[in-house]
């Protein structure tokens, strides 16, 4: 997939930009009166909209019910109410095909495709939000989802991993995936985190820089073709280089596809990948930098110019 969504997306986007589809010109959103957005999250094809009276509304593709709106179809539009049981929304989490939510109480919920298990509750899918039994009373806080994986952190620090071949015992349960919940033992309450497309990436609170799931670890160009090995992380891997940036320093960490990026708090911007470890990123040394995101050969961040 990794080989083959980099050609996907460019397809799509010469298909849109060759009949002159307006699809991707800005268009403002009417919510119901009174509901004004504090959060948006987005994935592919797929938004959700967090508003600051706790309610979710999503739009999109939907075609394994990924907007929660209690049935399968091609798309939603324009933004549709998602109704969850409980207490207002607190946050949220967009995967590729699947969706995150929990509650103010600590209740997790989540819906859309599950064949990998990443909604964690076996491997079907499920077109309304669906309450996750496994997480039950462990007062999540925060949750996040990658392209097939998802994730969760407690009010205490603990955090969850679910989905594509995350299962510690290998292809011997599950074939490979972790299709429930499952408790990450980590060195220290986890503080900040970030699910990029197949690895999540967190610090803990001792100031240390894990990540679990899939790492690219070799590369080899041919012509038009680029083969990328792999390796799995089912137990968190410490990536931490204090020589290079102290993690203390570190406020917010960005996504990525084979990289995640950080930014520290006086504004400047680190990116990891397995070829060169937690790396300055030069061309941005000029700016103070406060969000860092990146994707397919692109990053997209937030700066201003340095004084």
């Amino acid at each position: 997939m990794q080989r083959v969504l980099p050609k996907l997306v460019w397809w799509m986007n010469s298909f849109t930009r060759a009949r002159g589809v307006d699809t991707l010109e800005p268009a403002l959103l009417e919510l119901p009166d009174g509901e004004r957005v504090k959060k948006i999250v987005c994935s592919t094809a797929l938004t959700f909209l967090l508003t600051e009276s706790g309610k979710l509304f999503t739009l999109g593709a939907n075609g394994y019910g990924q907007c929660g709106i209690g049935e399968e179809g091609v798309s939603v539009q324009p933004p549709t109410h998602v109704n969850i049981d409980g207490d207002e929304i607190v946050d949220i989490a967009a995967g590729y095909q699947h969706g995150l939510a929990v509650t103010k109480n600590g209740t997790v919920f989540s819906w859309g495709k599950g064949e990998r298990g990443q909604l964690g509750f076996g491997t079907g899918n499920a077109e309304a939000p669906q309450e996750l039994i496994a997480l039950k009373g462990k007062k999540i806080a925060k949750v996040g989802a990658g392209f097939n994986h998802s994730c969760a952190v407690s009010e205490d620090g603990e955090l969850y991993l679910w989905g594509k071949l995350l299962n510690p015992k290998g292809k011997t349960e599950s074939n490979g995936d972790q299709i429930t919940p499952r408790l990450v033992r980590t060195s220290d309450a986890v503080k900040l985190f970030k699910c990029s497309q197949f690895h999540t990436t967190f610090i803990t609170a001792d100031d240390k820089i894990w990540l679990a799931g899939r790492t690219p670890s070799g590369r080899q160009e041919k012509n038009d073709f680029a083969h990328v090995a792999s390796q799995m992380h089912t137990t968190p891997l410490q990536i931490t280089n204090e020589q290079v940036v102290r993690t203390k320093d570190i406020v917010k960490i960005g996504k990525g596809v084979d990289k995640s990026s950080f930014v520290t708090a006086d504004g400047r911007a680190f990116e990891w990948n397995f070829e060169s470890g937690i790396h300055p990123v030069k061309e941005l040394a000029d700016l103070k930098v406060k969000s860092l995101e990146s994707g397919f050969h692109y990053r997209l961040l937030l700066a201003q110019p340095k004084k």
